[in-house]
């Protein structure tokens, strides 16, 4: 196995840019620099894609996903889930935050 597997940290949002933009902060702050972050939007419509697109600019490892109609909570989550394509991933949602050490303690 790798030494520094890599781990997908998905945040599903839907119309809240402001939280969104406090969630992908806090992944940026872990500890363990081993992640890329994935953006799920559940068809927002506001500037959700606009945050995500200046983030990315400055950190290759935030991607940005859109559906294209609104799939609710359970049907975006599951969504994101079915791409993950690292060893681990960890679900944040979009009014949440971790701790700097979270995936390094996880690991």
């Amino acid at each position: 196995m790798n030494d520094n597997p890599i781990i997908t940290a998905i945040i599903t949002t839907f119309k809240r840019p402001k939280l969104l933009q406090r969630a992908i902060q806090s992944v940026l702050n872990q500890t363990y620099p081993h992640f890329k972050i994935c953006v799920y939007d559940d068809a927002s419509g506001d500037e959700t894609r606009e945050i995500v697109a200046e983030r990315s600019k400055r950190d290759s490892r935030i991607f940005y996903y859109c559906n294209k109609q609104n799939l609710g909570m359970v049907g975006n989550t599951c969504q994101a889930w079915a791409t993950v394509d690292t060893p681990y991933f960890s679900n944040l949602a979009d009014d949440d935050i971790f701790i700097p050490n979270h995936f390094e303690n996880a690991i």
